[in-house]
């Protein structure tokens, strides 16, 4: 009995870097040919090329859920949610995220009347497995909700308008703006040194981080650790980057 190919989705875009390398287009489903080592596997686009590409960018498609939805931000925290709505600042402006109870969802909505502030919405379950944030409005799934409330608030405090465009980083894209800084203090010397993709991969998931450059200030290596955290959630945004070394430049400049 032949078994179904595994296949998985690009959760987001990754250009090849080295021979034997495949690049993803974000949306794109790719089969899996290799999934023996944990950190990159071999695949197989829709044109036949096959290469190898980093794990922790795709999702199998039968498990994908929610994560195709731009809205959703997976185990983002309430704190971050409530940074990243008032940083947008949009009326309306929202993003639905897990619950701190296991298998349930979370909306937090930003909203300026009667003041500026993130409301959060529970995502409820009735007997019949339908989905609501007020028992009078019920959909079938997540996904449904949403578009109900895009049009209808139906209590909650705004339609549901926008989702924020500056969403977490991919999962590496936090550590290359902090590699890209230490290469600019080391003048260019090479990370990791001959290290392979997947050895660096691994070290930094062991917490094994490029240690601080003999001309770079503390408070920029600072920004450089935060870059390099473990879980991809806490990695600062491009926007929340150039935000925190504007900071540190200022304060340099006054001593």
């Amino acid at each position: 009995m032949m078994t179904r190919p595994k296949v998985v989705v690009a959760l987001y875009p990754f250009k090849a870097i080295e021979g034997g390398d495949l690049s993803l287009e974000k949306g794109a489903e790719y089969e899996v040919l290799d999934d023996s080592q944990e950190h990159w596997w071999k695949v197989k686009d829709e044109h036949g090329s096959i290469g190898y590409i980093p794990s922790n960018y795709v999702k199998e498609k039968e498990l994908l859920g929610l994560q195709k939805y731009e809205w959703y931000v997976g185990d983002m925290s309430r704190q971050r949610a409530e940074s990243l709505l008032k940083q947008e600042d949009k009326e309306g402006c929202f993003v639905v995220r897990n619950s701190s109870t296991k298998g349930l969802y979370t909306l937090s909505l930003y909203t300026k009347v009667p003041h500026p502030h993130v409301k959060h919405y529970h995502i409820k379950q009735n007997g019949r497995g339908d989905f609501f944030l007020s028992e009078k409005h019920c959909c079938s799934s997540v996904p449904d909700l949403v578009n109900y409330h895009r049009h209808n608030s139906g209590g909650l405090a705004s339609r549901l308008k926008a989702s924020p465009c500056d969403r977490p980083a991919p999962p590496t894209a936090g550590l290359s703006h902090g590699v890209l800084m230490w290469e600019v203090f080391t003048c260019g010397k090479m990370p990791y040194g001959r290290l392979k993709n997947t050895e660096v991969v691994e070290r930094v998931q062991r917490g094994i981080i490029l240690e601080r450059p003999k001309a770079c200030f503390k408070e920029v290596y600072e920004v450089m650790r935060k870059c390099w955290s473990h879980n991809p959630e806490d990695r600062p945004s491009f926007r929340v980057l150039k935000e925190q070394l504007l900071i540190v430049s200022q304060g340099l400049l006054a001593d």
